[in-house]
């Protein structure tokens, strides 16, 4: 289990357990798409659930399948440098979207 090293001032006294939800993309979600369509997709869903004392108590994550053209289209080069997820990671361990967001649902329910 982890535990930050101080809980943030900003918590209200009343804080109970939660969910906090983490998406990485391939990069900066536009209100339009380019030109050519290409947008932003999501390719990997995480969470972890807090207790009141800021405990995580359990991880959820996984990659969701992106076509292999827009991994590697240029554009997603630098959401991939930030955080450490390469193209192959997402095609070889990615869960279609749908699949992936009926799961996460039912893993919040």
């Amino acid at each position: 289990m982890t535990r930050p090293a101080a809980a943030p001032a900003l918590l209200p006294t009343s804080f109970r357990p939660c969910v906090v939800l983490d998406l990485e993309t391939t990069g900066l979600l536009a209100k339009k798409p380019h030109h050519d369509g290409w947008n932003a997709r999501i390719i990997e869903v995480g969470a972890v659930v807090l207790t009141a004392e800021l405990e995580v108590v359990e991880r959820r994550g996984m990659f969701v399948l992106q076509d292999r053209h827009h991994l590697y289209d240029p554009r997603s080069r630098e959401a991939e440098r930030i955080h450490k997820i390469n193209p192959e990671q997402v095609l070889a361990h990615g869960r279609p979207e749908r699949e992936a967001a009926e799961r996460f649902a039912a893993w919040l329910m």
